[in-house]
């Protein structure tokens, strides 16, 4: 029972394998399978729009062999698309076959003249696909392609449009190498050669107020001068028609100049961000005077609760300070320098306020101090204790302080950034 279920299933099998259509391939091609297309007609190296351009593209086997593999094979046929970018396009293919025989395919006037053949129009490019089917082994001689157009106009300076590159069924895409012409812009090059320089002076001048603020701009200043040298170089390559040269070397100063507004951004904001850590080191001195007075007004008998409350309040928001002002050197290492400048500025302005607060508590507390000594009284001068010297040993600590600051800010910002939380948390030891 088993064996006439098997039998029967492989009959059936073969029944349906019979009844199907023999499919055929055809041979794929590639680069070697074709000769020297050798196109007559384009030899400039450059094109201006509205040029008219007429050339011929020839599609030849590389050998007596190879004719039988370009047509088709059987019932399948083997396709050629014929694209172009030129405006106002015709495009003519004269197949030849070895058999003598010749069939002609036109693109004319926005359409195909030979109703088998396809045509279209798809963003500024045109297509016609024909066809060739079996030719009964005697296959191609050469297939000849007209291309007569109008070289387009470009957005860029220079540009590089397809006049013609053709893709064949069943074939490698570089099989046939494509006609590309060069296409400037001379108005868009004049354009960009004096935006250029626009932007070179304006980085300069940006360069020369922030060196003299105090920022470094040594790296951002290199790169000015290489944008500069690029930027002549290219204008004489463009006065004498150079054009690839002529955009190469554009191309180079468009790169040196975001080289340089990156530099100046980078030295803009270490400039700043240190700047807000030396008012920070001023308030957290000017914080310790403050101590330091009321510690004298308490040995003289005045009273200072309300000093002392306002001095737990100026360390707190010092505290505050100097936590957002280390989160801000993430930013700094992340190149975030605009967050950075902002947030430095805003530091810088909180500091300068807590400064102006501080200082004036310590004036009202002097004149306080100096009245109650100016006042006569029977006891005697209390000796000085070393409470009352702690200001002076203080001050010692943050004149050395001030000078570490000073040699971290002539050696750079980034010896500056490591030392930081460091020194800011020495301080605010020195505060409690």
């Amino acid at each position: 029972m088993k064996e006439r279920i098997l039998i029967n299933s492989l009959v059936i099998f073969i029944l349906l394998i019979s009844s199907m259509p023999l499919v055929m391939a055809i041979e794929h091609l590639n680069a070697s399978d074709f000769g020297n297309p050798t196109p007559q007609g384009v030899e400039k190296d450059y094109y201006q729009p509205g040029e008219r351009l007429e050339f011929i593209y020839y599609i030849r086997p590389a050998s007596e062999s190879k004719k039988t593999i370009l047509d088709g094979e059987g019932s399948v046929y083997r396709y050629y698309n014929i694209y172009s970018s030129l405006d106002t396009v015709t495009l003519e293919a004269t197949v030849f076959l070895a058999t003598g025989a010749s069939i002609k395919h036109q693109y004319v006037n926005g359409k195909c003249q030979n109703p088998k053949d396809i045509c279209d129009f798809i963003d500024g490019t045109v297509k016609m696909s024909f066809s060739i089917g079996d030719t009964a082994n005697y296959g191609v001689d050469y297939i000849e392609v007209r291309v007569k157009g109008v070289v387009p106009t470009v957005q860029k300076r220079l540009e590089t449009v397809k006049a013609l590159y053709i893709e064949v069924s069943d074939a490698d895409t570089n099989a046939l190498p494509p006609v590309d012409i060069k296409v400037f812009n001379l108005n868009q090059f004049t354009a960009d050669i004096n935006s250029l320089k626009q932007e070179y002076i304006t980085l300069q001048e940006r360069s020369n107020e922030l060196e003299e603020e105090g920022a470094v701009t040594a790296e951002a200043k290199d790169y000015l001068e290489k944008a500069r040298d690029n930027l002549t170089v290219a204008e004489n390559y463009y006065k004498i028609g150079d054009y690839s040269n002529a955009d190469n070397k554009l191309i180079n100063a468009e790169e040196f100049l975001d080289k340089t507004s990156f530099e100046l951004s980078k030295a803009e904001a270490n400039f700043i961000y240190e700047k807000a850590g030396n008012e920070l080191e001023k308030l957290s001195i000017v914080i310790v005077q403050f101590d330091y007075t009321i510690r004298e007004a308490k040995d003289i008998n005045i009273p200072v609760s309300s000093y002392e409350l306002q001095l737990i309040t100026l360390k707190s928001k010092y505290t505050n300070l100097i936590d957002k002002n280390d989160k801000t050197a993430d930013y700094l290492e992340k190149n975030k320098f605009d967050d950075v400048i902002e947030r430095s500025r805003n530091i810088m302005n909180e500091t300068a306020e807590l400064t102006m607060q501080a200082n004036s508590l310590i004036s009202e507390l002097r004149k306080k101090i100096d009245e109650a000594k100016e006042t006569p009284t029977p006891t005697p001068t209390p000796t000085p204790t070393q409470e009352t010297s702690f200001f002076f040993e203080q001050r010692d600590r943050l004149i050395l302080i001030g000078a570490i600051v000073a040699a971290l800010i002539g050696g750079g910002g980034a010896a500056y950034i490591a030392l930081t939380k460091y020194k800011h948390k020495k301080s605010f030891d020195e505060l409690k």
